[in-house]
């Protein structure tokens, strides 16, 4: 199982990206195979992968969609 992780300042302030590595490192043992994340405004979403098919290995996470202004985190795959 991947893991998943994410914050959002209520107040609308920018999000504290001095959390990112601490959160990074906390999700380590859940994604051997990489750490990402995403940080804009005041939310960060980070992702922990964990590899269980080939086509995982080519594949980061989150996932955004700048047109439409859209951020996918999830322990799952998403096709098309």
């Amino acid at each position: 199982m991947s893991g998943i992780a994410g914050f959002i300042a209520l107040d609308g302030s920018p999000a504290q990206r001095e959390w990112i590595p601490a959160v990074a490192d906390a999700l380590a043992r859940y994604g051997p195979d990489g750490v990402n994340h995403w940080c804009a405004g005041p939310a960060a979403l980070l992702h922990g992968q964990l590899a269980t098919t080939p086509e995982a290995h080519t594949e980061r996470q989150p996932v955004t969609d700048d047109a439409a202004q859209l951020v996918l985190c999830l322990d799952g795959r998403l096709d098309n």
